[in-house]
């Protein structure tokens, strides 16, 4: 009996223990470092002294700050992604409007590579399940891949259909880029990176790969050219829009957008305003707020900090408005939609005094006011006054 226990002891002893769960952090702190040197080969190192150890903090910071929980894996994934995105961003590439598809099927074939390099054939696999084109075999045609429009000038519309065309660009822009570099080295996609440091990507592409491009896009578009498809696009904006449709309006809006390339402040108006018929305020304010931490310089960011206080204040979202305002006013000081706004705050917190004063900067600016923001000032100013003068 002694025996047997002695033995039970042993097997019991002898067990490997479980694997231990994969964490993130940990994994990244560990192989950050690797990770990023790996980057830098594939993709060239960024212009930080340190690449790879800055590459570390990136991925930790992604993974921290994920919102939404997702499995080990992905999380490591996610951070990858986001490094490899940056890095390209960083070469400062002559990149053509039409390279979206290109750019994102890079970034995703890389990190799936890196996956299988440090995680294995399986996390790789995991990855690209999402990406699986053949679930989207029934709008292929309608893809418009060559036009997609890069996340700097990106619209998100909030409706299913859209949000599966963007999950089938993602797929069939991985399919893609595995089908040009299928016959080469991971290394190639430094080889195209550095080819395309004097010269367009796509030309780039061309010269390291010998394969144009042309035809492979092509097969993602239903119209044989920009000027059908804009007509096409028009005409059905206009008939959903008279059958009340704005849905509908907003999404060929969008497809206007994208096969004209033009990215002005009338098209992202358009946009908001649709959306906001369409019931879908917050979406469309949220299309304003995403034009502002996409400007790369003041003035621009001031366009739509302005457009934002104006839409918030009509759509009778305050608080908004006012963020928006006091932003706008570190830019401009003497924005009279924004003084208005917060002249507005001002009354309502009680501080009755600095209102009358932005009340009279406002009267100030009469030339370049208009005519409802300086009666707006004016009455505030006699407002204040009587109170001040007749308290309760």
């Amino acid at each position: 009996m002694a025996e047997l226990s002695l033995i039970l002891a042993l097997a019991i002893a002898s067990k490997p223990a479980p694997p231990q769960p994969l964490n993130p952090q940990s994994f990244i702190l560990a192989n950050g470092i690797k990770m990023s040197h790996r980057v830098g080969e594939l993709i060239g190192p960024g212009p930080l002294p340190n690449f790879a150890a800055s590459g570390r903090q990136i991925m930790l910071g992604i993974v921290s700050n994920l919102r939404e929980p997702m499995p080990a894996d992905r999380q490591i994934a996610a951070g990858l992604y986001h490094l490899i995105c940056k890095t390209i961003r960083d070469r400062k590439l002559s990149i053509d409007p039409r390279s979206r598809w290109l750019i994102d099927g890079l970034a995703d074939f890389t990190t799936a590579t890196l996956l299988h390099e440090y995680l294995g054939e399986e996390a790789a696999q995991r990855y690209t399940t999402d990406r699986d084109p053949r679930a989207f075999g029934d709008i292929q045609e309608r893809l418009n891949l060559g036009y997609w429009m890069g996340s700097s000038h990106d619209v998100i519309l909030p409706y299913d259909s859209e949000r599966r065309l963007h999950a089938a660009r993602i797929a069939f822009a991985l399919t893609e880029v595995r089908n040009l570099i299928l016959d080469h080295d991971p290394l190639v996609i430094r080889a195209i990176f550095d080819a395309a440091t004097n010269q367009p990507l796509f030309d780039a592409v061309v010269q390291i790969t010998g394969q144009d491009l042309k035809d492979r896009l092509q097969r993602y578009q239903f119209f044989s050219s920009a000027p059908k498809a804009l007509a096409h696009h028009l005409q059905a904006l206009n008939e959903a829009r008279r059958a009340g449709g704005v849905g509908q309006a907003v999404v060929h809006a969008k497809r206007i957008m994208e096969w004209r390339r033009r990215y002005s402040l009338k098209e992202y108006m358009l946009i908001a305003l649709l959306l906001h018929e369409a019931g879908k305020t917050d979406a469309a304010l949220a299309t304003i707020q995403q034009r502002i931490r996409a400007a790369t310089n003041d003035a621009d960011r001031l366009t739509y900090l302005l457009l934002l206080v104006e839409y918030a204040m009509l759509w009778e979202q305050p608080a908004m408005a006012y963020q928006a305002a006091e932003l706008a006013l570190d830019i401009e000081p003497d924005a009279p939609i924004a003084l208005v706004v917060s002249m507005h705050h001002q009354h309502e917190i009680g501080k009755l005094i600095q209102a009358k004063v932005t009340a009279e900067r406002i009267v100030a600016l009469a030339a370049s006011a208009n005519a409802a923001h300086v009666q707006a000032a004016k009455e505030m100013i006699d407002w204040v006054e009587l109170t001040i003068g007749f308290p309760e």
